[in-house]
């Protein structure tokens, strides 16, 4: 019984967020992390992520360069409030055919995205190109995290 106590601990001990495996993450707002994945290299790759305190300090501190409790509030209203909050992200690709879906609540909910409860989905097909404009450079990273033996072109070439 020690030893397993022992295995569980270290296990626990290993899963840190700098160990964590990003989820959809663009350019412009807050990471995420993966809470779920399933189905590599699959009609069906499956990833679910959401955006975490480590994700909303590193946003802060990256966009406005804050440190110490400043951060810490503004990671604090990020969580609460912030237009990065989504809640979660689900990334779904087609290895076989080179697509990608990604579907997630706006918070705010917004006329643009046709009002509360409803969610917003961005497709893509490779070949992208691997820019920040559009997500892309995110919906490439997914992609290759949930289809690594993919052999088709991901990124176009500029």
């Amino acid at each position: 019984m020690k030893r397993t106590s022992a295995v569980i601990a270290l296990g626990v001990s290993l899963i840190t967020p700098a160990a964590a495996l990003e989820g959809f993450s663009t350019c412009h707002a807050a990471g995420t992390t993966v809470t779920s994945i399933s189905g590599f290299d699959t009609r069906a790759a499956k990833m679910t992520s959401e955006m975490t305190l480590p994700d909303a300090m590193e946003a802060c501190h990256r966009n406005k360069e804050l440190n110490g409790a400043a951060l810490t509030a503004c990671a604090g209203r990020l969580m609460r409030d912030g237009d990065s909050n989504k809640g979660p992200v689900t990334t779904v690709a087609d290895c076989d055919k080179g697509t990608l879906a990604v579907e997630y609540s706006p918070v705010p909910a917004s006329t643009y995205y046709a009002g509360p409860g409803r969610k917003h989905v961005d497709h893509y097909k490779f070949p992208v190109f691997p820019s920040c404009g559009g997500d892309n450079a995110a919906a490439v990273a997914a992609f290759k995290t949930l289809c690594p033996a993919y052999e088709g072109k991901i990124e176009l070439d500029q």
